[in-house]
């Protein structure tokens, strides 16, 4: 892969437990932050029971290394 391909600065995160105060809480925590390409997918639109709903599928193609592994 050419490093040209990779114009995209993501954040990956990672679901963790912590303390908000008032009891253990789910909260993002940064992992790491790497150069990716930006893939796009077919979207689509469907109805839901209260409304309509639109997914848009991606992927994002980074360099291995021991921390993304």
């Amino acid at each position: 892969m050419k490093a040209g391909k990779l114009d995209r600065l993501i954040r990956i995160e990672v679901l963790t437990l912590g303390d908000n105060g008032y009891g253990t809480a789910e909260e993002w925590a940064p992992f790491a932050t790497v150069w990716a390409q930006y893939i796009p997918s077919a979207g689509k639109e469907a109805r839901e029971q209260m409304g309509e709903a639109a997914t848009l599928p991606a992927t994002f193609v980074i360099r291995w290394s021991n921390k993304t592994a």
